[in-house]
């Protein structure tokens, strides 16, 4: 059995206290609010698909319980008794008025509901009744968008009914609810809950695919076919279909020796494609990169996003499940390598997108030739940022979190360690972590925004890195997509052992890349970049503004139906 290394009680209190900070922040000038936009100091509901119900409260719920925040807290009595008031089938919000997100607000609400649930059911704590009760109001609230066995994403809470009967669907939206409303059927002894997911999967995994386990973008609800455009044929594990492929090993855990084998043979195909067709490694530092792919482009498209770097946790996970020691270890390789993505960027934060070159020096699926201070900065850390925004994103740490969990190794703290403290240094707006236009320019501009998955998952992930892993155990917890940990009840035992400390655990060796010292697993991290731009654009063509949706297109030749799919709108730069 491997030792347990406990926990690092400094660098973990150091995570609380920055939680702390911001929440205070956050009651302070925004209770109430969906989130705090830090450098006006106000609240603000302009993400109107989470409804206006408080968004930061709800996912900072089982992030409070983690911390360890007792009943007695102001801020997590404050908490609750919000949440128990919420009224589910009523919004002053949505976009448009009335329209809110069946995803969102499952993985974030939903989640966070029941996750707290669970929470202090495990910690021995009192449960309120109102955790489930309004659980179930939110589940009702969205049942108007089962039409057909794939849901509606959009659904208008006050005319009861989906926004638009011809609307699409993707598969991250579609398929990223399993968890939740399975749980909602444990806890409430309703199977309807898990009926309408389990049909919804199915639905998503018998349909057309671009390459094997590979699905494109979009898909039909009406029908279950996929969607016959550019978008609808693009492949890519970032946005649009993400985390449809994360939940399946993590429903397929959840659910036990009882799980419907096909999710992770649908996992193993993927994971095999994807290894065999989009793997790249790229010609500078030896990173290993996700590739896209677009058969309207030509084939494989180097460049991938934060979003997308989610995967390097999830192979590992699946991995252990599976006994793959080769997913495990390029999961591994993708955790590590974006990680440096942060490591080479003059703040130590990451870009939300990045492209780089591979072996033989080429540049697939580029319509436009990239800048010099690109390809310079590329020559220095072998890729280049192409959306340079960036602060809150968790996909990374996320993959660093469930690294150390598998292997144990030092390496992992410390690179968790160095990226905790680029974003304490420069998101700090002295009234809340902002996120920044450009993370390669220390003295450049915040974005006057938060995502509440600051507090749900960024600082939790943190946080938890740094906590003894024999708390919230990947052998007895599974974390959704927000990082709301949910119990885990099942037999699971035809499954190894997922961490690296406990009864019968296997820690994996994981040697990160271009190191030779095998037996330690560790590396120098990366020193201050020298290079710097210039880079290709302004923050007011950030992509999820109509001119950054045309500016990808013009300086990448990313095309403009793929860019939409991708990016979600974000604020522009605030001038500080």
């Amino acid at each position: 059995m491997a030792k347990n290394l406990g926990a690092d009680v400094e660098k973990r209190e150091a995570v609380k206290q920055a939680f702390l900070y911001n929440y205070d922040n956050y009651e302070k000038y925004a209770f109430g609010n969906d989130t705090l936009a830090p450098v006006t100091k106000k609240g603000q509901n302009t993400n109107g698909i989470l409804g206006a119900w408080g968004a930061t409260i709800y996912d900072s719920l089982s992030t409070m319980i983690v911390m360890g925040l007792p009943d007695s807290d102001p801020r997590f009595s404050r908490a609750m008794d919000f949440v128990s008031k919420i009224d589910f089938f009523n919004t002053t919000g949505g976009d448009p008025p009335g329209v809110v997100s069946l995803f969102e607000l499952t993985i974030r609400a939903l989640g966070g509901m029941l996750s707290a649930r669970d929470l202090l059911e495990d910690k021995g704590r009192h449960v309120p009744s109102f955790l489930v009760n309004q659980s179930r109001n939110l589940a009702e609230t969205f049942m108007p968008g089962w039409v057909h066995a794939i849901p509606f994403n959009y659904v208008n809470v006050t005319a009861k009914k989906p926004q638009d009967l011809k609307a699409t669907a993707n598969y991250a939206e579609a398929g990223t609810i399993q968890l939740e409303w399975s749980r909602l059927s444990d806890v409430t002894g309703d199977e309807k809950y898990r009926k309408l997911v389990y049909g919804s999967e199915m639905a998503l995994i018998r349909a057309k695919e671009e390459l094997p386990g590979l699905p494109g973008q979009q898909i039909w609800p009406q029908n279950g076919t996929h969607v016959d455009s550019l978008a609808g044929r693009y492949v890519t594990w970032s946005g649009g279909t993400d985390s449809y492929f994360e939940y399946l090993p993590k429903w397929t855990l959840m659910q036990g020796n009882s799980a419907d084998p096909l999710l992770l043979r649908k996992f193993t195909q993927a994971v095999e494609t994807t290894q065999k067709r989009l793997l790249i490694k790229s010609g500078v530092a030896n990173h290993t990169f996700l590739s896209d792919y677009s058969s309207d482009l030509g084939g494989n498209v180097y460049r991938t996003s934060g979003l997308a770097c989610f995967t390097g946790g999830s192979w590992a996970l699946g991995g252990k499940m599976l006994g793959r020691d080769d997913f495990l270890q390029r999961g591994l390789e993708l955790a590590e390598s974006c990680g440096r993505t942060y490591l080479g960027t003059a703040t130590g934060i990451g870009p939300s997108h990045f492209g780089y070159r591979d072996k033989q020096g080429k540049l697939h699926g580029y319509r436009k030739v990239i800048s010099e201070g690109k390809e310079a900065f590329y020559r220095e850390h072998g890729y280049f940022p192409m959306d340079n925004g960036g602060g809150h994103a968790p996909e990374t740490i996320e993959s660093i979190f469930y690294a150390w969990r598998v292997t144990g190794q030092q390496f992992w703290r410390d690179m968790g360690w160095e990226m905790f403290q680029s974003l304490r240094r420069f998101l700090d707006t002295k009234t809340g972590w902002a996120m920044m236009a450009d993370v390669n320019d220390q003295a450049g501009d915040w974005e006057d925004d938060q995502g509440s998955y600051l507090y749900a998952e960024v600082l939790k992930y943190y946080y938890m890195l740094f906590d003894d892993p024999a708390n919230l155990s990947l052998d007895e917890w599974v974390l959704n997509t927000e990082c709301h940990p949910l119990k885990l009840r099942n037999d699971r035992s035809k499954f190894p052992r997922i961490q690296y400390n406990g009864p019968g655990a296997k820690p994996f060796p994981y040697v990160p890349l271009g190191d030779t010292n095998v037996e330690s697993g560790e590396r120098a991290l990366s020193p201050t970049p020298t290079v710097k731009g210039p880079f290709d654009f302004k923050m007011e063509n950030h992509p999820g503004t109509q001119a950054g949706v045309e500016m990808m297109e013009q300086v990448y030749g990313m095309p403009v139906e793929v860019a939409k799919a991708q990016y979600s709108p974000r604020p522009l730069a605030v001038n500080v």
